[in-house]
């Protein structure tokens, strides 16, 4: 289930910041974003090597992007890439990401 909606807060300022998306790791309700990075590079190798088995799988995830009219498994991997994209541009740290977010 979505978690973490609007709690996320920027240290340096204070101010509460959009970091929906990702996911969180291990269990523990942290969002790690080397872990994103790693996974979104996976995946986006995954995409270019299996192109044909992705859009076999379809839309079968059931995910709630599913009919869309995108493969789920392309939906997961813009949803972990627009986290990253978040962590960087609604930050303070001038693109610079701490090695994990905590809830």
């Amino acid at each position: 289930p979505a978690a973490h909606l609007d709690d996320a807060v920027d240290q340096a300022t204070g101010q509460r910041v959009d970091l929906v998306g990702g996911h969180m790791d291990a269990g523990d309700r942290g969002k790690y974003p080397i872990n994103v990075a790693t996974t979104s590079s996976t995946l986006l190798a995954a995409a270019q090597l299996f192109p044909d088995q992705i859009e076999t799988l379809g839309e079968s995830l059931e995910i709630p992007e599913s009919d869309n009219g995108a493969p789920d498994f392309l939906d997961e991997l813009v949803y972990e890439l627009d986290y990253l994209r978040k962590a960087v541009m609604n930050t303070s740290k001038e693109g610079a990401l701490p090695r994990f977010l905590r809830p």
